[in-house]
């Protein structure tokens, strides 16, 4: 389905004359079977710790882009 949408998103963008906001190779990407984070290593060698967690992360990251008017669809 994600595929789909992305070949679709493809063909506006030449239509619309803009950069696709997704496209078959992201789609590719985000639907592998194996792709995984896992800060494991990083806590283990470097004594990595996060500030925040990845929800908190999440939304601090949405409230800047809509405290800033920041849109994605000018990329």
């Amino acid at each position: 389905m994600i595929l789909g949408i992305a070949c679709f998103s493809e063909y506006l963008s030449k239509f619309f004359r803009r950069p696709p906001l997704l496209n078959k190779d992201k789609a590719n990407e985000m639907t592998q079977k194996d792709w995984v984070c896992d800060i494991t290593k990083a806590k283990t060698l470097l004594g990595f710790e996060p500030r925040v967690s990845l929800l908190e992360g999440a939304r601090l990251t949405f409230e800047w882009y809509k405290k800033t008017g920041y849109d994605i669809r000018k990329w």
